[in-house]
């Protein structure tokens, strides 16, 4: 089997921990040559230790592509936005960015450009023995170049999302800010769909407290949701407790009460408040 040599000129440290890990129970022997600012790795199969020719090439192929993903992956993703992009501000690029990239790395989307990549890596390494990181980057991976800007046309559309999400928060803050707190503490019991409040003595707030608020918005399309956030911003408790499971917590309509009431929210998960859900019926 032939040598194979990969070049690199970042991060120089790291990448070579890595490959350390990645290879520590490989046959593969390595020796290294550093010329300035980038280091030329040569990569020998122990030939009577390793399985076959096509096991080299896949296991060094891996190693590139995985270097690739981890090292070099959002410098490509912000050279696209930084180039392409030149309305944003510096600072929303970068917000761009770090979308973009955790994009990139959850699992459907880190599959699919693994294996885009590796094809190509295995192809390159295959036919020339020797790749250089870098170049091959700016060369070639036409398809995963592909998919970044695909990902960064979501990512953009994900931030003007997040940002309007951000200025929705601020407004209702503010009309929490500007109103006079009505009760100390609201116990809000989660269930399903469902939910009811109690006053700080555990006392059921009913809903003819909050028929005003119904009152004033619009019948159609009014849901539980709606209902509960208006009702506490009319309310403006010092304080919250959100009675529920763990993963009420992930729930948008929690999320929005957390971020509006920012340190007045609490959660719990098991107490006298939070056994009374249990006899909360839909509709009821």
């Amino acid at each position: 089997m032939e040598r194979v040599t990969i070049s690199f000129n970042k991060d120089i440290e790291n990448i070579n921990k890595k490959i350390d890990e990645y290879l520590i129970d490989k046959d593969i022997e390595i020796s290294e040559e550093l010329l300035k600012n980038r280091i030329f790795l040569n990569f020998n199969a122990v030939s009577d230790k390793i399985e076959s020719e096509a096991e080299y090439y896949h296991t060094i192929s891996n190693l590139v592509t995985d270097i690739i993903i981890h090292y070099y992956s959002k410098a490509i993703i912000g050279k696209e936005i930084f180039l392409k992009y030149k309305d944003f501000s510096r600072k929303d690029k970068i917000l761009i960015i770090d979308i973009a990239y955790n994009m990139f790395i959850e699992e459907e989307s880190f599959i699919k450009s693994k294996k885009s990549i590796y094809e190509e890596v295995l192809d390159y390494i295959v036919e020339n023995n020797e790749i250089i990181i870098d170049g091959f980057i700016r060369f070639r991976l036409e398809k995963f170049k592909n998919n970044i800007n695909h990902l960064i046309e979501k990512s953009i559309d994900e931030y003007f999302i997040e940002k309007e999400y951000k200025e929705f928060i601020k407004i209702l803050q503010y009309f929490v800010d500007i109103q006079q707190p009505k009760l100390n503490t609201i116990n809000i019991v989660v269930k399903d769909d469902d939910y009811k409040l109690f006053d700080d003595k555990n006392n059921l707030i009913e809903k003819d407290y909050y028929n005003d608020i119904i009152s004033e918005l619009a019948n159609e399309g009014i849901s539980n949701d709606d209902l509960l956030i208006s009702t506490l911003i009319v309310i403006a408790p010092k304080k919250i407790i959100i009675h529920g499971k763990e993963k009420d917590k992930e729930k948008e309509i929690v999320e929005i009460i957390d971020g509006v009431f920012t340190n007045k929210v609490h959660y719990c998960l098991d107490c006298e408040i939070c056994r009374k859900k249990k006899s909360i019926k839909k509709g009821k």
